[in-house]
């Protein structure tokens, strides 16, 4: 083992002894790694959903008027079911061109999908993502922030009482 020690010290003291235009010509040729595509975010599961994952990436920063496009990755983890996918947009968010029809997943197989929004001004939108296979839909709002916008919950309404003598908050409809 001493030998071994001996030679590794002897290796790091010579490329340390290296001069750093050496270095830096040895380190030039290395080839560079492409930079890595932003990742997706995947997007909460849920317990009693249907199985289909959905992940996304807005490809630029949101601004208002501005087409924007959103990428999407469906995978379902089992084969059948005929999993489909289709959008909604709410809070001002529009279609910068048609909207996408009912999109049909590929079976065990990732889907992926591009599609394009327009916010219309400085604001939260939400593109609605729908999934359905084997009869059960599950949906996944993806915000879209343009500006300094900040999320902010609607007030409850008034408690009630229900005929049963239940206590009800009602929530205000949109």
């Amino acid at each position: 083992m001493p030998t071994l020690a001996n030679a590794l010290i002897a290796c790091v003291l010579a490329v340390a002894a290296l001069p750093a235009a050496a270095r830096a010509a040895s380190a030039a040729t290395v080839p560079a790694v492409a930079a890595e595509p932003k990742a997706m975010q995947p997007t909460p599961a849920k317990p009693n959903g249907n199985g289909i994952e959905v992940r996304y990436r807005l490809e630029a920063v949101p601004q208002a008027g501005q087409p924007l496009q959103v990428s999407l990755a469906f995978s379902s983890p089992h084969p059948g079911g005929e999993p489909t996918a289709w959008f909604t947009l709410t809070g001002g968010l529009a279609w910068a061109a048609e909207a996408p029809a009912v999109l049909a997943l590929s079976d065990g197989a990732p889907t992926r999908q591009q599609v394009t929004v327009l916010p219309p001004a400085d604001g939260i939108g939400y593109l609605n993502v729908f999934t359905r296979q084997d009869g059960i839909d599950s949906v996944t709002a993806i915000p879209v922030r343009v500006g300094k916008a900040a999320p902010s919950l609607r007030q409850p309404g008034a408690v009630k009482t229900s005929p049963g003598g239940d206590r009800v908050i009602s929530l205000p409809v949109p």
